[in-house]
């Protein structure tokens, strides 16, 4: 690791992380943060379930710690697949907790009123949809496996009257 950092330094390279640090440095200047946060009135984070600390860090100042601003993110726990970049299903729960500790006067006054499900599949047809949520729903709700979210059924909302096709593939162990 030393020596791959002391490389990059030579040779004026960045790789990923070293970007989002950087960046997040830059938005310790109160002229930057306040600039960048004065031009940026809406800020949405798709794909949020793949979001790593360092990642709502540097988001985190823009929204004065979010105090302020309109966030609006967009994911699915059930879908991180990032976990070789640190994403970290936790930190999708993160700003949930914090928006409403940043709100609200009391415990008793945190409501979670902003959250929405969206749980209507428009690519699945009815087969698949039954296939999925049977499956899963069993599978996540073992207590001998640990998920780090729970699951939510699918809905079928696409208006088609196939119902499509399952097929397993069972290898024949000798």
């Amino acid at each position: 690791v030393q020596l791959f950092n002391q490389k990059k330094s030579e040779k004026g390279y960045l790789d990923y992380e070293d970007l989002q640090i950087k960046t997040r440095e830059l938005l310790k200047n109160p002229d930057v943060r306040t600039k960048l946060a004065k031009k940026f009135k809406y800020l949405m984070i798709d794909e949020y379930q793949d979001t790593n600390l360092l990642q709502y860090e540097i988001f985190l100042p823009l929204l004065s710690e979010l105090k302020s601003g309109n966030l609006f993110i967009v994911g699915d726990p059930k879908q991180s697949i990032y976990r070789f970049r640190d994403a970290d299903v936790e930190i999708f729960e993160q700003p949930k907790d914090d928006i409403s500790n940043a709100i609200s006067a009391t415990p008793d006054d945190r409501k979670d009123s902003s959250n929405i499900i969206l749980a209507e599949s428009f690519r699945l047809l009815t087969d698949i949809t039954c296939f999925v949520n049977t499956v899963f729903s069993k599978l996540m709700a073992d207590k001998q496996h640990k998920f780090e979210t729970t699951y939510e059924e699918l809905v079928k909302g696409r208006n088609n009257p196939s119902h499509g096709r399952i097929e397993l593939l069972i290898p024949k162990l000798n």
